[in-house]
This record gives structure tokens, sequence and C-alpha cells, in this order.
């Protein structure tokens, strides 16, 4: 669920957007991102959406102009294949 979240986070959505298009309340979909940004050592959505689009977990037309992960030295990377793999 965390995944899709993040792919629609990713297409520039709201939360209250996206609480309407997985029928699930705001309050939930703040849960799972702040799960999510815990898992991944972030601080907001921009920078979970923009690692996830990078690393080709969720595709993008902008995808080749991001560039390095804003945070040095945490794996963020395997942190995410972890989140995916659950899905």
């Amino acid at each position: 669920m965390e995944l899709k979240i993040l792919r629609l986070v990713a297409e520039g959505l709201s939360n209250e957007e996206i609480s309407e298009i997985m029928r699930l309340a705001r309050e939930t979909i703040k849960g799972h991102l702040k799960s999510l940004f815990r898992k991944l050592y972030f601080k907001n959505r921009t920078e979970a959406a923009v690692l996830a689009i990078r690393e080709g977990q969720i595709s993008h037309p902008f995808r080749e102009r991001i560039g390095q992960s804003p945070k040095e030295g945490i794996d963020t990377h395997s942190n995410l294949r972890d989140i995916s793999a659950t899905f």
C-alpha cells in the first residue's frame, strides 16, 4: 500500500486526493506516509518520491533528470527495495 501511495505522491496528488482515490481516510494516508518517510529517512514527500523515481520503483517522465540522493551515507536504496519487496 505504501508503494501505491508513493506513486500517487510522485504524480503530485495531495493527501486528500490520494484518500479519495484509495478510499481511505486522510489520516490513514498521512500515517502511511509518515511510516514510509521514517523507513527511508526522509523529511518530506518530495525526497521520497525523487528516490523512488530515480531507483525505478515508480515511473515518471522526468526520471533521467533526477540527480543523486540528498542524503549521503544513508542506504536509502536498500530500504526502498525492502519496502517494495513487501508488496
